[in-house]
């Protein structure tokens, strides 16, 4: 799509390359690694999802990110913080305790999503 002087492209997400694609970029992007790094020191997490559009492989900027399990707040803060400026793009987090994410995980999980940790 053209708009203006930029060009702009979506990938085919029913492709059959496209899942080998979208985790070229993933890690190009480096999030993995990055979630991996910290995960450890954010307290006892037991899953990281990664919702909507990034999910789909669209690059909107924003990136959704569910966690489940009990995490330190001002420690999750500050791996926000820093990863935001190590991939250049903007996180909204929502964190739940495992009973909350058991209540209501049909709710997240129709969502276009996948598993991180």
């Amino acid at each position: 799509k053209k708009k203006g002087r930029s060009l702009f492209f979506r990938a085919n997400t029913d492709h059959p390359i496209f899942p080998e694609l979208h985790s070229i970029v993933k890690k190009s992007l480096g999030i993995d690694r990055v979630i991996e790094e910290v995960r450890a020191d954010l307290g006892d997490v037991r899953a990281v999802y990664i919702l909507d559009d990034y999910a789909l492989g669209k690059d909107s900027g924003l990136i959704d990110l569910l966690i489940v399990g009990q995490v330190k707040p001002e420690r999750l803060q500050e791996y926000v913080r820093i990863t935001e400026e190590k991939i250049k793009r903007k996180l909204r987090v929502i964190v739940l305790r495992m009973e909350e994410f058991e209540g209501s995980k049909g709710m997240f999980l129709q969502r276009p999503h996948w598993k991180v940790v």
